[in-house]
């Protein structure tokens, strides 16, 4: 395995239950250069290097690196649980360009009806659900770079993300989550 693959964004998985700084976490990796963010907003560049699966940021082991899928890794990483020391596996996800003939005020004004890991949801953009919940909760459709998002905001502040890998007047197809299968297909109610 070679620095090469890890050239371009990366999106941190989340599967609810898992709490990480900034909340929602980037990485995009250039050619000796490794940048965080959160969501759009940088938080630092420095250099890093892959040997024999370690990835080595700024000169220090952040963690070993494998491979699920070319689009998709995971990090085993020093952290803690339960107040105890051990290896945490973080999976990351590879940003790409959604693929959408729809300009993004046509994708805002549709509502998606989905079934993942055994729970049925409706994706409504802008539409506020305060007065349905204690959440206080908004769904937004957010763009970085090419990619689209489902952004969702509990009382103002993103909490969540899942990048849209594509989007019709039929469909929205999401990926990116926490466990198989990595994608949702969420039909459209029309």
């Amino acid at each position: 395995m070679n620095g090469q693959r890890l050239n371009g964004k990366w999106l941190e998985t989340k599967d609810g239950h898992s709490y990480s700084m900034p909340k929602i976490q980037i990485l995009e990796f250039g050619d000796d250069l490794m940048s965080r963010y959160d969501f759009d907003k940088s938080l630092s560049v420095k250099t890093y290097n892959l040997v024999n699966d370690e990835l080595i940021v700024d000169g220090k082991a952040w963690g070993k690196v494998s491979f699920i899928n070319k689009d998709r890794f995971r990090l085993l990483v020093k952290g803690a649980r339960n107040q105890k020391d051990t290896l945490v596996e973080i999976d990351y996800v590879r940003l790409k360009p959604t693929i959408s003939e729809l300009e993004k005020n046509e994708i805002e004004r549709m509502s998606y009806d989905f079934r993942w890991n055994g729970e049925d949801g409706v994706i409504m953009f802008n539409e506020d659900y305060s007065a349905k919940n204690s959440e206080g909760e908004t769904t937004c459709l957010e763009t970085i770079d090419s990619t689209l998002f489902v952004s969702i905001f509990r009382q103002g502040r993103r909490e969540t993300i899942i990048p849209i890998k594509k989007v019709t007047s039929d469909y929205l197809e999401l990926y990116g989550m926490p466990y198989k299968p990595y994608v949702v297909i969420a039909s459209s109610l029309k």
